[in-house]
């Protein structure tokens, strides 16, 4: 039996997002690498946690490089690392697993693996629709990345889950950037803070975020990103 097939045994989501990777076939930056580790913290800490890990890109400079035999994607790199160094107690689902894939093959537009902020919300969303025993998500990312991953969450919330109601919990992260990156706007802070605020204006003019409480986060600061954090 698969972890989908036990979903319904989990009361909290855990969900984290892939941030780059090195331009080879295995290893993790430190970005993603500190993702894992916090959202692995939290998930272990809540017996009833699933973590899910959103980051199809990997390993190459081309989109989607899960398709390149001997690449693993930003979420695999990230769950194996996971496995590994918690030692497997921690039930873990990413968005490029074929049972996460097969599970949702009739949704329209089709789900893949994803490769931006948009879609990673995309498919947590069709995961939390897939369970209404889901009480709460928690929520990590990079610390500017934050607010993009949860504004992005909320909307898609509001229009696959019809704005049901979860009690959020955010968790920034504080990670290196490296110039070994397999993404140029991952590789310095300064390219990734000139990448974010245009990604910012994109979600605004694309309705891809709650507009007026997303204008509040980029004005104040203090909306998304004081969620309560529970240790």
């Amino acid at each position: 039996m698969g972890i989908l097939d036990e979903l319904k045994n989990f009361g909290s989501l855990v969900y984290t997002v892939g941030d780059g990777c090195p331009p080879n076939a295995d290893g993790l930056n430190a970005l993603s690498r500190a993702n894992a580790e916090r959202a692995a913290q939290v998930a272990n800490l809540h017996p009833d946690s699933i973590l899910f890990i959103a980051g199809g890109n990997g390993g190459q400079t081309s989109r989607r490089g899960y398709k390149i035999e001997g690449y693993l994607t930003e979420a695999e790199r990230m769950a194996s690392y996971i496995k590994r160094e918690f030692h497997g107690h921690i039930p873990i689902i990413t968005d490029c697993d074929p049972g996460f894939l097969n599970r949702f093959e009739e949704v329209q537009p089709p789900i893949l693996p994803s490769t931006n902020t948009i879609e990673n919300s995309r498919n947590a969303a069709h995961l939390i629709s897939a369970n209404d025993n889901f009480r709460s998500c928690d929520i990590v990312a990079e610390r500017m990345h934050l607010p993009r991953v949860i504004g992005t969450f909320r909307r898609e919330m509001q229009r696959i889950c019809h704005d049901r109601h979860l009690q959020l919990h955010s968790h920034p992260v504080d990670a290196a950037f490296e110039m070994d990156n397999d993404q140029w706007h991952l590789q310095s802070r300064l390219q990734f803070q000139l990448w974010n605020a245009l990604s910012c204006m994109h979600h605004l003019l694309m309705g891809a975020v709650p507009r007026a409480e997303f204008v509040k986060e980029m004005v104040t600061g203090n909306r998304y990103r004081n969620l309560e954090d529970r240790r």
